[in-house]
């Protein structure tokens, strides 16, 4: 007869631990040992570290002794951080260990995100009344400063404040809005022009980013009155258009032409006026472009137009001659138009005689 002897160890077994979502500045309390089984109910050790990121969590306690459940572990997270974290658990006794590992994934709380319509006062045109909005309305608390003096804000609905501006010079002006919140906060600037438009002699302003600039002469404005230039940043929350800036009211009407430039290195680019609620394009060109005449080889035959700066639309016309002012053959040339931002336009035609 052949007996053989079966030897028993007994080991802790861990549950697979699911991954778990909490929201930032928040913590998660869990009971590791209600994931655990041990079949010889031995006192067990647990240690608990972050794999990943483990300079950014707390975990308290990080070790202990259990005989059971009720051993709650609290895992905190780093104040306005939100990332993941990788977590092992680890339950050993004196035979034989466990391990489970586990996401902790911390998402990110939205902060305050104001919107600010600035609108000139149409009866009073020294005074700006200013809207701000937040759009996810997490806000608890905020201020307004212009030039960094503090401005009173009204409540007038929920997450949703109204104060005015009387300025007296015109200039730039810059202003920063703090957002506060339950977690975490929002500081906000830009800044806005006050251009003065003269009725008797010429006047210019410019935006607060120097892209976009208006020019007016004599007898464009009826009287001296100062103009608000805002970027899209500060559309009114009704404006949906796509668009860069305005001038004034978009229903404010000059007395006389006046010229506005826009610098860009965009070919599509152009300005617009609104009519009626419809965009219509305004005549505009590029300064500094020259107008040239190719021949079939490549060869420069006639410069129509050097350093063009007219405002409106326009006609150039080729008589078929060339430089020396002699008549050019039948056939095919080429027109290229080259502007000081860099653009090239090429077209083709057919002088026939």
């Amino acid at each position: 007869l052949f007996f053989s002897q079966a030897i028993w160890t007994f080991w802790p077994v861990m549950q697979e631990i699911e991954d778990w979502n909490i929201a930032e500045n928040d913590s998660l309390v869990l009971d590791f040992t209600s994931y655990t089984t041990d079949v010889d109910d031995s006192v067990l050790t647990f240690v608990i570290k972050a794999l990943t990121n483990p300079e950014y969590m707390t975990i308290i306690p990080d070790s202990f002794l259990s005989d059971g459940t009720g051993d709650p572990v609290i895992l905190k997270p780093q104040a306005l951080w939100s990332e993941k974290a990788q977590i092992q658990v680890v339950a050993m006794d004196e035979a034989a260990s466990d391990t489970s590992t586990f996401l902790l994934d911390i998402i990110r709380v939205v902060r305050p995100a104001p919107a600010v319509s600035i609108i000139q006062n149409n009866v009073f045109s020294h005074y700006l009344d200013i809207v701000i909005v937040d759009t996810v309305q997490k806000t608890t608390d905020i201020s307004f400063e212009i030039q960094s003096e503090p401005m009173i804000l009204d409540t007038i609905a929920p997450y949703t404040w109204t104060s005015n501006f009387n300025f007296g010079v015109e200039k730039s002006y810059s202003f920063e809005i703090q957002a506060e919140a339950v977690v975490g906060d929002t500081l906000w600037g830009n800044a806005f022009v006050l251009a003065l438009a003269q009725s008797a002699g010429r006047w210019f302003g410019t935006s607060s980013d120097g892209s976009f600039s208006i020019t007016g002469e004599s007898g464009s404005v009826p009287a001296d009155q100062p103009l608000l230039i805002v970027d899209s940043t500060l559309f009114s929350r009704h404006f949906t258009d796509q668009a860069s800036y305005i001038v004034g009211n978009e229903n404010y009407q000059f007395q006389a032409p006046v010229r506005v430039s826009l610098a860009s290195r965009d070919a599509e680019q152009a300005l617009y006026n609104r009519k009626n609620g419809a965009w219509v394009d305004l005549p505009s060109f590029c300064t500094e472009g020259t107008i040239i005449v190719y021949n079939l080889l490549g060869q420069r035959i006639r410069t129509l137009v050097k350093n063009m700066d007219q405002l409106g639309q326009f006609t150039i016309q080729w008589n078929g001659r060339n430089e020396a002012v002699k008549d050019m053959p039948t056939g095919i040339y080429f027109i290229q138009l080259t502007t000081g931002t860099g653009i090239v336009k090429n077209l083709k035609m057919m002088l026939l005689k």
